[in-house]
């Protein structure tokens, strides 16, 4: 049996939705599973007598993004932000990966948060009053969450409790 050899590019496209709750499907699309043969090196296929060598995605870049074709993952809002700032920048930097949905995540995060420590000393203590500023806005952290807030509460949770581990006494309004 005789066959002839070829070789094309492999691409990846993934596709983000987002909701109007502020949380996102990202889904790992049009990735020909059923008709691949993974390597060590690269992907492979047959068709009609033609073995075809895959260039561009490889299995072993697939496997340090994560992904595996056919995912479906969910970010919900406590989440999306992260997704957004720190994994998807890896997907869009990718020569092989095609992004679609990304303006529109991105345009439902919060601004970036700047943290706000303002120290005072009251009654032999020494007092941390924090604050998170998005834009113009400021709010006190971990307070006074409203539904149509573009906050990162992942982040404001991070700096509070890093804040309690030197200020024990924190209480709210002080």
């Amino acid at each position: 049996m005789g066959y002839t050899t070829a070789t094309d590019n492999l691409n990846l496209n993934i596709k983000i939705e987002t909701n109007s709750f502020a949380a996102a499907v990202v889904t790992v699309e049009d990735f020909p599973t059923a008709t691949l043969i993974s390597g060590s090196q690269s992907y492979y296929g047959y068709y009609r007598g033609v073995w075809i060598k895959y260039t561009g995605l490889t299995p072993a870049s697939l496997h340090n993004l994560g992904l595996h074709p056919g995912d479906e993952l969910q970010f919900s809002k406590k989440t999306v932000a992260k997704f957004a700032k720190d994994i998807l920048p890896n997907f869009e930097n990718k020569e092989y990966i095609t992004v679609t949905g990304s303006d529109d995540l991105k345009a439902i995060l919060p601004p970036d948060a700047h943290f706000l420590l303002k120290l005072d000393y009251r009654e032999n203590n020494i007092l941390c009053i924090t604050q998170v500023q998005y834009g113009d806005t400021k709010y006190e952290v971990n307070h006074n969450y409203a539904e149509n807030n573009k906050r990162d509460i992942e982040q404001e949770l991070a700096v509070q409790e890093q804040i309690n581990t030197y200020f024990s006494k924190y209480q709210h309004n002080q």
